[in-house]
């Protein structure tokens, strides 16, 4: 069975993203959503100004998996990084304890002025899923860590064939659907991506 989901950002909001098109949106079938928390990187610690607000709406729309992204950098101790997610989901979605469907989306990937090495994102999900007891999902696309050791993670890869502003489900079909790149196996050990990341131009909700 395929479930459809939303990966969001403040970005989203100043495009127009609000608690009514998070609800077009469950009405429309997505089944997942997650909203960037936090970034700690050696220039500073970015704090996410609408994940409290946008999480809850996904929660009250109805939404049954949620989760917050933590994108993880080099130079910044794992200890860190956790317990800065772990304190700002506490602040901002008290109630992510408790919600059988939460979950870490831990957002590796490799900056210009940053190269993140493999074993940041799984460490870092590691010691989330062990203070914390929710699953960790590893973003880590397959162009930029194919051949790497991305744990034993659910892996989700970003992977899109084309850019085209449409409905999301006519996206995912037009991309190829169930036999569609983005589910190429890769990584150590190879497995098959449990979620792909197939377009940023997809229109949900109204």
């Amino acid at each position: 069975m395929t479930l459809f989901g939303w990966d969001a950002s403040d970005y989203d909001v100043d495009r127009g993203l609000t608690a009514d098109r998070i609800r077009d949106a469950r009405a429309a079938g997505i089944d997942f959503m997650t909203y960037k928390g936090t970034e700690q990187s050696r220039d500073g610690t970015f704090h996410s100004q609408y994940y409290g607000v946008m999480l809850t709406a996904a929660k009250d729309a109805g939404i049954p998996f949620l989760g917050m992204y933590v994108v993880v950098h080099s130079d910044v101790s794992t200890a860190d990084q956790v317990a800065t997610a772990i304190d700002y989901a506490d602040k901002h979605t008290p109630w992510w304890r408790d919600y059988d469907g939460f979950f870490w989306q831990i957002d590796l990937e490799r900056w210009p002025t940053d190269d993140v090495p493999p074993h940041i994102g799984v460490d870092v999900g590691r010691e989330l899923e062990e203070r914390t007891g929710k699953v960790a999902v590893m973003y880590a696309s397959r162009g930029q860590y194919g051949d790497d050791d991305l744990g034993d993670f659910p892996r989700w890869n970003a992977d899109y064939p084309y850019r085209v502003a449409e409905d999301f489900k006519a996206a995912y079909a037009r991309a190829g659907g169930d036999s569609g790149p983005g589910w190429t196996r890769y990584g150590k050990p190879a497995e098959t991506p449990r979620i792909w990341q197939f377009t940023d131009s997809a229109i949900i909700g109204r």
